[in-house]
């Protein structure tokens, strides 16, 4: 049995998101580069050739080297937009959300608590359809759902003994 309790709130939120946030940002600047790049070759080549300026392919480097801009904006406003529909979906505006998870061998109860009102829901262990152990925590996936319990969360037993649960359920877990 493993008992873990997470308490979430803004600033918890913004933080346990800030990983993906950074490789979307990377990932996008990798994209402009390569775009700006590409953009100032076709105006470079389109200008230097022996026939005489092609305005054409000239006018279409300049469009792509100022689309460039585009993937960054756009990771940038995707994040933001991710975070503040993670806090509305939460509730968290409304105060901060405690989850209680009780782990056995077949299901989990899990209790949230925010602002003096109490859910508790159970869950079967059958119908987790994935486990996804990080280096900070794990996730655990119900349908569209993800619980995350860090590794810290954990109040009583150990990360260990959660992923042995859920290798016994059958689960194919990959440590990391």
């Amino acid at each position: 049995m493993v008992r873990a309790v997470s308490v979430y709130n803004k600033d918890k939120v913004i933080r346990m998101g800030k990983k993906m946030r950074n490789r979307s940002m990377i990932g996008a600047i990798i994209f402009s580069v390569l775009l700006v790049a590409m953009g100032v070759f076709n105006v470079v080549i389109a200008l230097t050739q022996e026939s005489g300026p092609n305005w054409l392919a000239t006018a279409l480097g300049v469009v792509v080297a100022l689309l460039s801009f585009y993937p960054i904006y756009k990771a940038i406003n995707t994040n933001k937009k991710n975070v503040e529909e993670t806090i509305k979906s939460m509730r968290l505006n409304k105060g901060d959300l405690t989850l209680e998870f009780l782990i056995k061998e077949k299901r989990i109860e899990i209790t949230a608590t925010q602002n003096e009102t109490v859910q508790t829901e159970t869950l079967m262990i059958k119908n987790v359809t994935g486990v996804r152990p990080e280096k900070e925590g794990v996730g655990i996936c119900v349908g569209e759902d993800m619980y995350y319990i860090e590794n810290g969360d954990i109040v009583q037993g150990n990360r260990e003994m959660l992923l042995n649960i859920f290798k016994r359920a059958g689960f194919n877990i990959k440590k990391k």
